[in-house]
C-alpha cells in the first residue's frame, strides 16, 4: 500500500511539473507575441502621427473633418539642418477686431476699408498683393452698401493694372454641409459627392483679367501646402460630374512672383501631392497693423479712419520691412480662422504666409507612402532586436541600438535636405532599445522551469 502511494505521488509530482512547464512555455511564447504586437502598435501610431492626413486618407478619413495635431518631433526634424527658415518674400498686413472694431462691425464698411488699404499698399510697390478673403455676392447690394462694395471693385481694378492681385475663394466640404444641415446633401451624395470633394462658394465677380484667384482651403493636416485642388464649381457640377482644378491661394500668389515654379513642382503636381513644410512663427513675420499702415497710428473710438492723416510710409521706420518686390498678404485676424499646427494654434493667414515662403524658398518635403514607412519602421525594429540578441551585455546592446537609430536619423535628414523627402520612420525606433532592454531584463529575472 505504501509502495503504491509513493508511485502515485511521483506520478502526480511529474504531472504538476509538466503542467508548470507547459504554462511557463505558453507564457514565454505569448510574451514574445505581445512584444511584436507592441512594436507593430508603436509603428502604426508613430506613422499616423507623422504622416498625418495621408495615413488618415488610407483609413477613409479626409478633408473637412477635424484638424489633426501631428507630432512636435516633425518640426524638430524639418528644421534640423543648418539652414533655419525665416521670412524672405512675404510681409503681413493684418486687420484686427482689436484695433479696427468699427470696420469689423459692418461687412460693407470693411470692403471700403480694404479698398483704401489696397491703394495705400500699392504706394510701396509690392510684387504681388494677396487678399486672404473671399467675397460673397449676397451682402452690400443696395444703397450706400452697394456703393461701398463698388469702391472695393474699383480699387481692385485700378491696383491690378499695376500690381498683380490674388483673391481668395471659399468652398464647402461634405463635413461642412453636414454641420450646416444642407438640404441638398442627400442628393449630392447620390451623385457620388464624398469627403474628398469640395463645392465652391458663390463669390463676387470683379470682372478683371488682371486678377487671379486661389482657393483658401487648408489641408486637414496643416503641414501640407495646398497646391492644386479638384473642386466642383457649384452643386449642379456635382450632378454632371464636372470638376475643375484650382490653385490654392498661396500657390496662386507664388507663381505670379516666380513664373518657373510650376516647372519646379511638375512632379509634385503630376502626382497631385500637397508637400509638407516646416513653420515660421507669426512673430518672425513682424505683422503690420492695417490701421497703422492707413493712418499711422491706432485710432480712438471717436475717430474715423476715412479722415485720419496718412503717414509718410517711405520715411516711417515701422514700415521699413514693407519693401518693393515682396508679396503683401492682407488678411484679418478673427477667432474663427485659427488652426492647429505643429508649433501650436496659428491664424489662417500665418499658415498661408508659411506656404508662400516655402514655395518660393524651395522648402518643401515630399511624403512617402505610409505603408512604406510602416515597413521601414518594422525593418528597423528587426535590426535593433538582432543587435540585442547578438551583442553580449544589455547596456552595450542599448548603446549600439541608439548608434543605429542616430545613423538612420542622420541619413533621413540628409535625404530630406538633398532630395526633398520627409522620411520619419526612425522616430518610433527611439523607444525600441528601451523596450528591448526591459524585455531582456524580464526574461532574465523570470525563473526558468526546472527540467
Amino acid at each position: 500500500m505504501n509502495k503504491a502511494k509513493q508511485i502515485w505521488q511521483k506520478l502526480r509530482g511529474a504531472n504538476l511539473q509538466s503542467t508548470r512547464c507547459f504554462i511557463c512555455d505558453k507564457w514565454q511564447k505569448n510574451r514574445y507575441h505581445a512584444r511584436w504586437i507592441l512594436y507593430i502598435f508603436i509603428a502604426l501610431v508613430a506613422v499616423a502621427l507623422e504622416s498625418g492626413g495621408e495615413f488618415l486618407t488610407l483609413l477613409g478619413i479626409s478633408e473637412g473633418d477635424d484638424e489633426i495635431v501631428p507630432s512636435m518631433m516633425y518640426q524638430r526634424f524639418a528644421t534640423a539642418g543648418h539652414r533655419k527658415p525665416r521670412p524672405h518674400f512675404v510681409r503681413l498686413i493684418v486687420m484686427s477686431q482689436t484695433y479696427d472694431p468699427s470696420v469689423f462691425a459692418n461687412k460693407c464698411e470693411k470692403r471700403e476699408f480694404e479698398a483704401a488699404l489696397l491703394r495705400r499698399a500699392m504706394d510701396l510697390s509690392p510684387a504681388v498683393i494677396a487678399l486672404d478673403f473671399w467675397y460673397s455676392p449676397q451682402p452690400c447690394t443696395a444703397g450706400e452698401d452697394a456703393q461701398k462694395s463698388n469702391t472695393l471693385k474699383t480699387a481692385i481694378s485700378e491696383v491690378s493694372n499695376h500690381i498683380p492681385i490674388v483673391i481668395g475663394l471659399g468652398s464647402h466640404t461634405k463635413h461642412e454641409f453636414e454641420k450646416a444641415k444642407d438640404p441638398d446633401l442627400p442628393q449630392l451624395e447620390k451623385f457620388g459627392f464624398s469627403r474628398k470633394d469640395q463645392v465652391m462658394d458663390d463669390s463676387l465677380n470683379f470682372g478683371d483679367d488682371n486678377i487671379s484667384y486661389g482657393l483658401a482651403r487648408l489641408e486637414l493636416d496643416t503641414r501640407g501646402i495646398p497646391i492644386l485642388w479638384d473642386v466642383y464649381a457649384n452643386k449642379d457640377a456635382v450632378r454632371s460630374k464636372s470638376r475643375q482644378r484650382l490653385p490654392g491661394l498661396a500657390y496662386a500668389a507664388a507663381i505670379l512672383r516666380d513664373t518657373k515654379l510650376p516647372d519646379v513642382l511638375a512632379k509634385i503636381n503630376k502626382a497631385d501631392e500637397h508637400p509638407f513644410t516646416s513653420f515660421i512663427p507669426e512673430s518672425d513675420f513682424e505683422p503690420v497693423r492695417a490701421i497703422d499702415l492707413l493712418c499711422g497710428r491706432t485710432l480712438s473710438p471717436d475717430e474715423n479712419w476715412r479722415t485720419c492723416k496718412a503717414a509718410d510710409l517711405r520715411n516711417d521706420p515701422r514700415f521699413s520691412r514693407l519693401k518693393a518686390g515682396q508679396i503683401f498678404l492682407i488678411a484679418e485676424n478673427t477667432d474663427e480662422d485659427h488652426h492647429k499646427s505643429v508649433i501650436g494654434e496659428l491664424p489662417g493667414y500665418v499658415l498661408q504666409a508659411n506656404y508662400l515662403e516655402s514655395l518660393l524658398d524651395d522648402r518643401c518635403f515630399r511624403r512617402i507612402n505610409p505603408l512604406v514607412e510602416i515597413i521601414l519602421t518594422l525593418a528597423g525594429v528587426i535590426v535593433i532586436v538582432i543587435l540585442f540578441e547578438k551583442i553580449t551585455g544589455t547596456f552595450m546592446a542599448l548603446a549600439w541600438g541608439y548608434v543605429f537609430v542616430a545613423l538612420i536619423a542622420g541619413l533621413c535628414n540628409m535625404l530630406g535636405m538633398y532630395f526633398g523627402f520627409f522620411i520619419g520612420f526612425w522616430i518610433p525606433l527611439i523607444t525600441i532599445p528601451i523596450v528591448e532592454m526591459i524585455f531582456i531584463w524580464r526574461r532574465k529575472t523570470v525563473p526558468k522551469p526546472s527540467p
